[in-house]
């Protein structure tokens, strides 16, 4: 599935007067956040399934900064809720991700997903202030069986 190009991010959380969606912490409280705007489903027969997922992240540094762990974020890929593939912290400012997994599947439907994780909110975090992107990226899927 190929995330379309002129999203900034997989949610539709737009701030008024601005022209690009980004993550704020009116909605995000903190904890993994999975993506249900654009799940991939698909229906697989009895065997292997290969996930790959891939996007460019930035995060802004000045309204999440002053947490107590640090500026991070992180990835997961999520397979019928399950977890199979997760980064571990990415402390840069902006980066790359690419996950692979590998995992045995029944045959029937599967949904895969991706979720972010990022810091809480401190108290002196602005609320209203897009400070996470993430975008660009692939999310594959390949049934293999005999």
């Amino acid at each position: 599935m190929k995330l379309p190009e002129e999203r900034i991010s997989l949610w539709d959380e737009v701030i008024p007067n601005t022209n690009v969606d980004g993550i704020t912490f009116l909605t995000y409280v903190g904890g993994w956040e999975a993506n249900t705007v654009y799940p991939l489903k698909i229906t697989t027969v009895e065997g292997a399934l290969h996930v790959e997922f891939n996007c460019w992240y930035w995060f802004d540094n000045d309204v999440i900064s002053g947490n107590v762990s640090g500026d991070w974020c992180q990835f997961q890929i999520l397979v019928n809720s399950n977890v199979v593939a997760e980064t571990h912290y990415l402390y840069q400012r902006m980066g790359t991700v690419h996950l692979v997994a590998d995992v045995p599947v029944a045959t029937g439907p599967q949904e895969i997903k991706v979720a972010y994780k990022l810091p809480s909110r401190n108290s002196t975090s602005a609320t209203n202030i897009q400070f996470f992107y993430f975008a660009g990226g692939n999310l594959l899927a390949i049934n293999r069986y005999r």
